[in-house]
């Protein structure tokens, strides 16, 4: 069995799960809104399992810079070490680069992700995108889209 191009998570009930089911990816996982460490554990199972060349991420995002879907660059770990996330994404007309992840779901997952990558669980490329709540699910999927292909 070839492992997919892209496997893609989001979190359940909100724009990034409507946005997620928007994407033409192959691989779509569903987290809980608030996922639980177990739950964690089994996405990273799923990840190990599947190897795919690109992991997406995909997180609600309702502060500042509610005009563009943010391509999170860092993460940090509990202890607050931060850690870099190189993205396959490229920024584009209605997407930025951004440094602001926060204390939340988002960046613990990033964080376990990314700390998986490290240690050789999976030979993947992450990227994690925030959408701004309000934006529109298939415009955001859309940009994603445009993105990858010049990834």
């Amino acid at each position: 069995m070839d492992a997919p191009l892209i496997a893609a998570f989001a979190f359940a009930r909100n724009i990034s799960h409507r946005t997620l089911s928007a994407l033409s990816v192959s691989t779509k996982l569903i987290l809980p809104s608030r996922p639980r460490p177990k739950d964690v554990e089994q996405l990273l199972i799923k990840l190990q399992v599947l190897q795919p060349q690109f992991i997406l991420g995909l997180g609600q995002y309702s502060r500042r810079d509610k005009d563009k879907l943010r391509i999170e660059t860092q993460c940090s770990s509990p202890e607050k070490v931060d850690y870099k996330i190189d993205s396959f994404l490229s920024p584009s007309t209605n997407a930025k680069f951004a440094k602001g992840i926060g204390n939340s779901s988002c960046n613990r997952v990033c964080f376990e992700i990314i700390k998986a990558v490290k240690i050789g669980l999976f030979n993947s490329q992450f990227t994690f995108v925030h959408i701004p709540k309000t934006f529109d699910p298939a415009a955001a999927a859309c940009e994603i889209e445009k993105m990858v292909v010049n990834a």
